[in-house]
């Protein structure tokens, strides 16, 4: 075999190898977007500054965002702001690091109350903000059915356990950690050290 047609022997192959990755692609990305339109869930509509539209779909025990009908593979930090807050605003910076330092993170923020576009860039501005603000475009409550979704778990154990432990108050604010695939790892409640957050990310990273 000449030095051409050893060229073209491999050229062939090359190109059989780039067909099939590419089939493998199409098909991997046809299987997450079957997954996720089987998907029975909750469906809430959102807005960034920049006018684009986003959606979440979830049952709360799975999550998946959509922007562009596309929908990345992410771990997914969900994050409900409320400016009047205090201790959601002193999460800011936590949030700011997590996001700069995790490429493969997904800082989500969701405002609490209706802001204008203008305020919220002003907002984002003034506290350095790197990772995405959401801003609700129904009326939906999806802070509020996050909440009631958790208290009615803790209740549940509560009441089949042997002790029958004494109702707890929600605390706010509410972080929730959700997998690249969309499966619910951690819900997090208060004042969290910055340290527990990377090490459960490192966690699931792991998995």
């Amino acid at each position: 075999m000449n030095f051409k047609e050893r060229v073209l022997k491999n050229f062939s192959y090359i190109i059989r190898f780039l067909i099939i990755a590419i089939f493998v692609f199409i098909a991997f990305r046809y299987l997450v977007r079957f997954q996720t339109d089987q998907f029975d869930g909750m469906k809430y509509h959102f807005s960034d500054t920049n006018q684009q539209e986003y959606l979440i779909k979830t049952n709360f025990s799975h999550l998946f965002l959509f922007n562009k009908n596309t929908q990345e593979q992410k771990l997914n930090l969900i994050f409900f702001l409320d400016q009047q807050d205090k201790n959601a605003m002193e999460y800011l910076q936590t949030l700011n690091n997590l996001q700069k330092d995790n490429h493969h993170l997904r800082v989500l923020a969701i405002l609490s109350a209706p802001m204008e576009k203008s305020e919220l860039k002003n907002f984002i501005q003034s506290h350095k903000i790197n990772f995405l603000i959401l801003l609700p475009k129904d009326k939906k409550n999806i802070a509020q059915d996050f909440i009631s979704y958790f208290q009615n778990i803790e209740e549940y154990y509560k009441e089949n356990s042997p002790t029958h432990g004494e109702k707890t108050s929600f605390v706010s604010p509410l972080l929730i950690l959700y997998d690249k695939h969309g499966r619910l790892y951690q819900h997090y409640q208060g004042a969290i050290p910055e340290e527990m957050f990377v090490f459960d990310i490192q966690q699931i990273q792991g998995e």
